[in-house]
This record gives C-alpha cells, structure tokens and sequence, in this order.
C-alpha cells in the first residue's frame, strides 16, 4: 500500500528530491494507520528520518498528501485483486506464496509501476503455474480475468527480467 500512496502522491506533484524522503516516511505512516492493528507513533517516523524532521513538519506533510490524494487512499494493489482472484482458484499454498513473491519483486522494477495492478497479478498466476508445471490458464481464469492469455506475454516477459 505505501508504493500505491506514493505512486499516486508523485502522479500528482513533483517534489524536490531533498523532500521525497519526507513524503516517503509520511507514505509509511499512511499505509500503517490504514493496514496495521498497532500503528507505530510519529516518534518512531522521527528517529527513521534520524530526525531530520520535526515531528511537526511530518504532521503538516500528512494533511499535504491526504488532501492531494483526496482523502482516498482505498486504491486497490496486484495484492488486493490476488485475494480476490485466488477465491476462484483451488487454493494451493505454495502457489500463492510464489504469487505473493512475484507481486512483491514486481513492485521494485519500474517498468512494471505503469502496469495495471491485475494484469500484473494475472501474469504472476500464470508465471506461478509455469514454475510448478501446473496449468497455467484454467478455464476459471479465463472467466474471471478481464486478459487473454496471449495478452500476459509482455508483462511475465518484463517480469522474468
């Protein structure tokens, strides 16, 4: 969730590279506060910044980056659509940790950022089944999946590198 709240913040503004460490840790705390049961204090961001900002100005940077992201920080991430899509899958463990991996190594390669979230998840589905030698395009994934086969080949391609 932090890359989809930064990703959105960029898209939206540019900022100096001296402050993208700043909007980063904010990012951080978003995601916390929305996706864990315990969210670390604002002292923690402070000392990961080695204090390098107030926690002041990391209050102000927050209400900066939820009005420009509309207060909407519900878009939906490859992870989200993979728990949906696995409900029509038997599911298999190891698979869908494979699939976990994969959505997880893809969102540190930038060619893949402009992907949409599905297709990347569709094609670390379809990338999981060859690595087990499963079927790797059911009949259900066909159903369910707004991609043609034919159309994940770019982006399993990009993701094997």
């Amino acid at each position: 969730m932090h890359a989809s709240i930064i990703n959105h913040f960029l898209s939206a503004h540019v900022i100096l590279l001296a402050k993208l460490w700043l909007v980063g840790i904010m990012c951080l705390l978003l995601a916390a506060k929305v996706e864990e049961i315990v969210v670390p204090s604002i002292l923690y961001f402070h000392n990961c910044a080695d204090l390098s900002y107030t926690e002041g100005k990391i209050l102000l940077i927050e209400c900066y980056v939820l009005m420009t992201l509309d207060w909407n920080l519900s878009h939906p991430n490859a992870m989200h659509y993979l728990r949906h899509i696995s409900k029509v899958e038997d599911y298999d463990l190891k698979a869908q940790t494979i699939r976990k991996y994969l959505l997880e190594v893809a969102v540190l390669r930038w060619r893949l950022l402009a992907m949409p979230p599905s297709l990347i998840t569709i094609a670390s589905i379809w990338l999981t089944g060859l690595i087990l030698s499963h079927d790797r395009w059911t009949p259900n994934l066909a159903h369910y999946s707004i991609y043609a086969e034919s159309s994940l080949m770019p982006t399993v391609n990009l993701m094997l590198r």
